[in-house]
């Protein structure tokens, strides 16, 4: 590992594009709900603006539901330019500045990764969870999850929310809060305390 490699990879980091990572959520036919998820036609027109709209200086990265791989796959050629993810979600999770989602398990992975979650819903019709509401804000204010109906007050939002906020907030309030933590603590005592009062007295069986 040579002193050149070194300085390669630094400036690599440094000077890299920010990447923001975009988790569909299109499912199979027979699982799609209204709120919850993409339409086919959301799915393809969603993909197409943001590709069009984010600026250069970011990377826009794709990481598809499993259930539309095939999907996506067999319509792949209409989607020209887009990037799409062939890692794993942890893997990409690493690497991202920013989560795009409407709504997806992803949201509480990327939080607990402590990447900020942008939740775009551009019909208005499902937030998934509390947010710093992008398109009523006077004055920006960094959030671990941001909530916007407008894409294009998401772009002109994108370098304020990627930029690295260290402990200006706190994570714990959207995943792993401490209130979590004893309220499971607790419920594993309880459980615990019940198998004890029932468990056959071993002192008593070897008399």
């Amino acid at each position: 590992f040579s002193k050149q490699d070194f300085f390669r990879q630094a400036h690599a980091l440094v000077f890299r594009k920010k990447r923001i990572l975009h988790a569909v959520t299109l499912k199979n036919i027979e699982n799609m709900q209204f709120l919850g998820t993409h339409l086919f036609d959301e799915y393809f027109e969603e993909l197409i603006t943001f590709r069009d709209q984010i600026p250069g200086c970011f990377e826009f990265i794709v990481q598809v539901h499993p259930q539309v791989k095939a999907f996506t796959k067999k319509y792949r050629k209409a989607l020209p330019g887009i990037i799409f993810s062939k890692q794993s979600l942890q893997y990409q999770l690493n690497l991202a500045d920013a989560l795009i989602s409407f709504s997806s398990t992803c949201i509480e992975d990327a939080l607990s990764c402590r990447v900020p979650v942008i939740l775009y819903d551009r019909t208005s019709r499902y937030q998934h969870c509390e947010a710093f509401n992008i398109d009523k804000m006077k004055n920006f204010e960094p959030s671990p999850v941001y909530y916007s109906t407008d894409i294009n007050r998401i772009i002109h939002a994108l370098p304020e929310i990627t930029r690295d906020y260290g402990n200006t907030f706190d994570w714990s309030s959207h995943a792993h809060s401490n209130e979590n933590y004893s309220e499971l603590d607790s419920y594993f005592e309880t459980i615990f305390e019940e198998q004890r009062k029932h468990a056959p007295n071993r002192n008593s069986e070897q008399t």
